[in-house]
């Protein structure tokens, strides 16, 4: 005998037995499905469009305008979400992703282009770029 959960009660029926449902139905019991409402939860900060797009495919989003402190902290998570993808999936698109997280962080943090290309550059000055392709294996102090 097998249980089937219905949204009233567990019903035990054996194969070929009926039973009633709600409207007062001969339901058999291989006809008898209980329909369940799949819930994601995320928590993150998405592209403005995604919620157009979970529309389009039949879903509802459930979203909320994150505060300027909320707004940091997941640009952040993205920050470093984008940066794992790219890891384990090196392309143009997620190193696209990578760029428009930091260009919103700069817009965010009121910080310019200019700004940011000012201070690159005065680093690969001061202690050079990657070019070289150097890997520090060890120190040693003489």
């Amino acid at each position: 005998m097998r249980s089937i959960r219905t949204r009233h009660k567990n019903i035990k029926a054996k194969p070929g037995n009926k039973f009633r449902d709600r409207h007062d139905y001969n339901v058999p019991p291989k006809q008898v499905f209980a329909v369940h409402i799949k819930k994601m939860r995320y928590n993150k900060l998405v592209r403005d469009k995604i919620p157009d797009i979970i529309r389009g495919k039949g879903e509802t989003p459930v979203t909320r305008i994150a505060s300027d402190e909320e707004y940091s902290e997941k640009l952040k998570e993205k920050l470093v979400e984008e940066v794992k993808e790219y890891s384990e999936n090196p392309s143009k698109e997620e190193l696209a992703d990578i760029l428009e997280v930091i260009k919103a962080i700069q817009e965010h943090e009121n910080i310019s282009h200019q700004e940011i290309e000012r201070i690159r550059k005065k680093k690969a000055l001061e202690r050079g770029g990657f070019k070289k392709r150097l890997i520090l294996e060890e120190t040693k102090k003489e």
